[in-house]
């Protein structure tokens, strides 16, 4: 492999294909190629005879693989940068995670949700609903069952645990074909401090 093929790819460390179907387009979109690792052994091995860009570690994997992996992936002479994917039930996870190092674990990782979400045009014209994949400071992820193209201008109703949903403006930033629909993912734009404390808050709550 070349070294530019190399710059491109990203390693998944997981076993659940459903994650790696929403993580695919994405970076296909921003011109990645995405290769899998199912344990923390195969990983080793993979990074350390290409290193990759980036390397995404579940948390979830049975038996602790991902804190193996974790373990593995730092001890190598040049380990790559890595983000944690952590599901609902694993936030105490990602705080020990977060407490590494900064240049073996990310912190600020987007975080896995399932919920339902209501997309409006600019104008606050309703588009579709549909369901929240992830979400971040900066975007979120959501499937709908129609494609909106990217560069589109949004406003994203995000639910909140209790009050009034949160409201914040947004640009598709890709779309990929789904066997239900669409995931599209999402950058947000003008932020307000106000905003930005409230998706704080959204993402500290163990509800999200």
């Amino acid at each position: 492999m070349t070294e530019a093929a190399a710059a491109a790819r990203f390693l998944v460390v997981t076993r659940d294909e459903d994650l790696q179907a929403r993580l695919r387009p994405a970076l296909a979109g921003a011109g990645y190629e995405l290769e899998s690792a199912a344990d923390a052994e195969a990983a080793a091995a993979r990074v350390a005879a290409e290193r990759p860009r980036l390397v995404l570690v579940d948390l979830g994997l049975p038996r602790r693989e991902g804190w193996t992996a974790l373990v593995r992936l730092r001890a190598l002479p040049d380990p790559p940068p890595v983000v944690v994917l952590v599901g609902r039930a694993l936030t105490d996870g990602l705080a020990r995670a977060a407490s590494a190092p900064a240049r073996e674990v990310r912190q600020h990782v987007r975080r896995l949700v399932a919920a339902e979400v209501t997309v409006l045009s600019a104008e606050g014209v309703t588009l579709a609903a549909g369901e929240l994949v992830n979400l971040g400071a900066g975007g979120a992820q959501v499937r709908l069952p129609v494609r909106l193209d990217p560069s589109t201008r949004v406003r994203v109703m995000l639910p909140v645990p209790v009050g009034d949903a949160l409201i914040v403006d947004a640009v598709v930033q890709w779309h990929g074909r789904t066997a239900s629909g669409f995931y599209h993912g999402l950058q947000f734009v003008d932020l307000t401090l106000a905003r930005r404390r409230q998706l704080s808050d959204l993402l500290d709550s163990p509800e999200a």
